[in-house]
């Protein structure tokens, strides 16, 4: 669940600041069996929240949800991107998430194991990318920085910040009960409840 081996911290309840530590398998099986459903990760390393090991660009699709061609051309041209400033980048994979929300995806390029950067310095690098994505829809997507254009598809970088959070691959969404899971092929991709 951590990006070290240091414990992962997790907080419940939500309205509360006490922090949870799970150490081991053992730890999130118990809290499973207590019934925890949604885990995050953070972005950050928890000894050093000013690194990461990856890229992270969070798609929401907003009122588009019920529109999937036209998020996932959005979500291709995100992985595209990133796949193609690989080198640049110093990405060694990328890949897409879906968050369990319907369109809802998280697009993440890690970077190779051992290797950190500045996390401002990668959300930088990212918004470079993200602005000229949005560029190419200007009817259909946004950044944070074009503003708060709530008919738009989102390209959010919320997750690259110190301490920054993401849902962890494996846990579910509580609204949706879907999992969130690596997205292979995002044409034939169907999202996926535990309830049906």
């Amino acid at each position: 669940l951590s990006n070290t081996e240091e414990p992962t911290l997790i907080r419940h309840p939500p309205q509360s600041d006490e922090w949870i530590q799970i150490k081991t398998k053992e730890d999130l099986l118990d809290w499973i069996r207590r019934h925890a459903v949604e885990i995050y990760v953070e972005s950050t390393f928890i000894d050093d929240p000013e690194s990461t090991n990856l890229y992270v660009v969070d798609i929401d699709p907003r009122i588009y949800k019920d529109k999937p061609e036209e998020v996932r051309k959005v979500v291709k041209d995100v992985y595209n991107s990133l796949n193609n400033a690989k080198k640049e980048l110093n990405i060694a994979t990328v890949k897409i998430i879906s968050t369990g929300s319907p369109e809802g995806y998280h697009v993440r390029g890690y970077l190779p194991e051992g290797d950190k950067m500045l996390v401002n310095e990668a959300r930088d690098k990212l918004k470079i990318i993200i602005e000229e994505i949005a560029s190419k829809y200007p009817e259909s997507a946004t950044t944070t920085t074009a503003g708060e254009d709530r008919d738009k598809i989102l390209l959010d970088l919320a997750p690259m910040k110190s301490h920054g959070q993401m849902r962890a691959i494996g846990g579910l969404n509580y609204k949706t009960l879907a999992p969130v899971v690596e997205v292979q092929d995002i044409d034939k991709f169907q999202i996926k409840s535990i309830g049906g």
